[in-house]
């Protein structure tokens, strides 16, 4: 019994720590949103229109990076060569 009160303790504790931070991101994103709002709306805009251009720039260079980790994985010979039929083929085997 006395182990049982134990587990339900530290689950009750780990719920707990989720609901709270939780609601810290669920506040912190409202207080946010609470300040953008406040901004003219020009330069609410010019907010959005600066996160959109970083969020593209951003997968530019998660596109580029995984580029460049391809194209060394092929140089060193870990890349499977074939046509797509093959490829996928190759990739079922590896799931069973």
């Amino acid at each position: 019994m006395e182990k049982r009160n134990k587990t339900i303790k530290a689950f009750r504790q780990k719920l707990n720590h989720i609901l709270m931070s939780k609601t810290m991101t669920t506040t912190y994103f409202q207080n946010i949103i609470e300040s953008i709002e406040s901004l003219p709306v020009d330069d609410q805009d010019y907010l959005f229109d600066l996160i959109r251009k970083r969020r593209i720039e951003k997968r530019r260079l998660d596109i580029l990076q995984n580029g460049e980790e391809t194209i060394k994985a092929w140089k060193e010979g870990k890349t499977k060569e074939g046509n797509s039929q093959e490829i996928m083929a190759y990739l079922l085997e590896e799931e069973e």
